[in-house]
């Protein structure tokens, strides 16, 4: 069927004008809403398990051998895969900035969790010195 020839019902008044963009707002979000409960689920039963298995299997000088940790990245591999068949799937579709700003956001998660150690590192460990500089030089200033 051509544009032309269908047949388009046009609302006759507010509340029917109303209604239709209120359907197309619920169908929109059928369609594309991502909902945080099942990420939540995945990335939470990878990160039990994980962790419980590299807990258990910790050896008393606390190494660790090498199949307690390969079955944790496996755990966080499975909860990533979920991760990108769930919402590749959502995100199909939108265009412009929504698109951009979620494309932002994902790959701000994703470099996130490789780069956590240095992040915890520089800015934790970084930051502390930076306060104990801070907390010696005002004593200084002090006289204590």
């Amino acid at each position: 069927m051509s544009a032309v020839s269908q047949q388009q019902e046009v609302p006759v008044g507010p509340d029917e004008a109303l209604a239709v963009v209120n359907a197309q707002q619920q169908t929109y979000l059928k369609r594309h809403e991502i909902k945080p409960a099942p990420l939540l689920t995945a990335w939470g039963l990878a990160w039990l398990i994980g962790y419980v298995a590299l807990a258990l299997y910790r050896e008393p000088d606390y190494g660790l051998p090498r199949a307690p940790y390969l079955f944790f990245c496996g755990c966080l591999t499975v909860a990533l895969l979920f991760t990108v068949a769930y919402i590749v799937p959502k995100a199909r579709g939108i265009r412009g900035r929504s698109s951009r700003e979620g494309t932002y956001y994902g790959l701000a998660w994703a470099l996130g969790m490789p780069w956590a150690w240095w992040i915890m590192s520089v800015a934790g460990g970084g930051g502390m010195l930076v306060a104990a500089a801070v907390s010696a030089a005002a004593g200084a200033k002090r006289g204590a």
